[in-house]
Parts: structure tokens; sequence; C-alpha cells
């Protein structure tokens, strides 16, 4: 991701370190959770190469599963996170922010989501949408960077997790619809 990459060139190592931490915290399971999908994402084009429709609609549900689980899992770090960050990393030095917190959990969540549709768009040979939503959301990264640097904006690296769940939702959208009317036009 790119947040990492804007956040040491446009902020402190105290911000780094903080922006480790609470993304830590999601990026084992979301992980963890992503690599179930390596093995799908190739079972997808078998099973779509083959017109194993029936098959392929088990798969469906396999990965609305997953991603139920993802969701679940998140909501259960979201609501012990201040008990990790207090067990693991000592709340004295930086303290729990709810704010944060909130952003890496949507976050996660949503990679989870956009990963999943990836894995479909990606078995299915469609990555234009892909390619281009990714390549958009970079720019944008730039350009609000640049902006806000130039004018001397008191900011955090929030603004990077705002930029990163529109263009993930944006394009999660978009492209689940289009995959969704491939598999209505099924047979089978």
């Amino acid at each position: 991701s790119t947040n990492e990459l804007f956040i040491s060139i446009f902020f402190t190592y105290d911000d780094v370190f903080l922006f480790t931490l609470y993304n830590r915290v999601y990026l084992i399971v979301t992980n963890l959770i992503l690599l179930t999908l390596q093995p799908i994402w190739n079972e997808i084009s078998i099973l779509n190469a083959s017109k194993n429709n029936a098959r392929l609609k088990i798969v469906i549900f396999v990965i609305i599963l997953i991603l139920t689980i993802s969701i679940l899992t998140s909501t259960i770090l979201f609501i012990f996170e201040a008990d990790i960050f207090r067990l693991f990393y000592g709340i004295s030095n930086y303290g729990y922010n709810l704010i944060y917190s909130t952003y890496f959990a949507l976050f996660s969540i949503f990679i989870v989501v956009n990963s999943l549709v990836n894995v479909f768009s990606n078995a299915l040979n469609r990555l234009k949408n892909q390619i281009t939503f990714y390549f958009f959301g970079f720019i944008i990264k730039v350009v609000t960077s640049l902006i806000l640097f130039y004018f001397k904006a008191q900011y955090d690296f929030s603004i990077y997790l705002t930029i990163s769940i529109f263009i993930i939702v944006s394009y999660a959208m978009i492209e689940s619809r289009n995959i969704i009317n491939y598999f209505i036009n099924l047979k089978g």
C-alpha cells in the first residue's frame, strides 16, 4: 500500500510508529484471511473455464462466509483493541485512540472486501477497473499530499486511510456490480 510510503515521507517517526502499531493489530488477521483466498482464486479460474457453475456457486458461498468471518474478527478486535494495546504495547507511551481504531477496523474490513472482489476479477481476467482505480487512488494521494504539504496544513495520517477507503469502496462497488452481473448470467 502507498499509505506507509506517504506517512514515512510526510510525517514524523512517532506517526509512522503509531500507524504501524494500529495497522499490525488488524494486519495479522487480515493477512490470514487473505491467505485463504489464494487457492480460491485458482479454483474460480478452473471452475469458470470448465463451466462448472454449480460448484462455482458453492465457492461464492465460501467467499461470503470468509467475508462474514472477517467482519466479525475486525469487530472483536475493535472491541478489545484497547486491552490489546495495554497488554502488548503498554498504554502509557502512546495511548489508545478510538478514531484511529475505527479507521483501521474499517480499513481492514474493506481490504478484505476489496480482496474478495479482486479474487473474482483476477480469476475472470477482468483487471481494467482494478488498474484504473488503483492508479487514480495513487494520483489522489500524491496530489493531496502535495497540497497539504504546500499549505502546511495540520492533518494526521488518517487522511491516507480515508482516501484508501474511498478508493477501495468505489472500486469494490463498481467491480462487484460487474461480477454479480456476470454470475447472474451463469446457467446451472
